[in-house]
């Protein structure tokens, strides 16, 4: 006789759709390194057109960092129980990402950047309260 009982199951689709958008803020930022003229809407808004060779270094390493978020939360790539560091990092840093696109003097960063970290806020928390529910 098949047992009625219901299994429970981690909901992935908030995990692997922050996990899309973070890769999509790698792409953004090898491009910038690449010399995309894209200044205006990254590091505050500054520089406008092609950014100084300091700001792409840092689109280098920032890209780097990402892109290992993005295969963290997107695939099996590493262990669960690297995944969980990874989400409560981002559950820290997602909200404060999201409000300093919100505060940046530069419109065009408010424009683009505070909808999707405002996303990645919620996606990010979504996953981390998946994930702490899952262990239990």
């Amino acid at each position: 006789m098949a047992s009625d009982a219901v299994t429970p199951v981690t909901p992935t689709w908030p995990r692997k759709a922050a996990a899309a958008t973070y890769a999509g803020v790698a792409g953004f930022q090898v491009a910038l390194a690449a010399g995309a003229p894209w200044g205006v809407a990254a590091w505050g808004g500054a520089h406008e057109g092609v950014l100084p060779m300091g700001f792409r270094v840092g689109s280098v390493v920032s890209a780097g960092v990402w892109g290992l978020v993005a295969a963290s939360l997107g695939t099996s790539w590493p262990p669960a129980r690297w995944r969980r560091p990874v989400l409560t990092g981002l559950a820290v840093l997602a909200p404060v990402s999201f409000a300093m696109n919100l505060a940046t003097p530069s419109p065009v960063e408010r424009a683009i950047w505070a909808p999707i970290t405002a996303a990645q806020t919620v996606l990010v928390l979504l996953a981390f309260r998946a994930e702490r529910r899952a262990a239990r």
